[in-house]
């Protein structure tokens, strides 16, 4: 379970976007509104449609961050990891 936010502007594209706390690119606490402690992405975009009907899981935070996080779990040898 992770706390999850949601910006409160808008991106260029219309699109709120639904971070993780800790995420590098979340904007400053001011600029999101804070959904809670959550289960998961899933249901933290849920969360965030209550308020703003096209809402996003950020894929840095939500994404990348899991997937590089899996990898190095699986192969911590391999030296072309991050």
């Amino acid at each position: 379970m992770d706390t999850y936010y949601v910006d409160i502007a808008a991106q260029s594209n219309g699109w709120h976007e639904v971070h993780k706390a800790g995420c590098p690119l979340m904007p400053p606490a001011r600029q999101t509104k804070r959904l809670g402690v959550l289960s998961g992405a899933e249901d933290a975009v849920t969360c965030a449609k209550q308020y703003y009907s096209h809402a996003h899981a950020c894929n840095f935070c939500n994404g990348l961050a899991a997937i590089l996080a899996a990898k190095v779990q699986a192969a911590p040898e391999d030296p072309r990891l991050p």
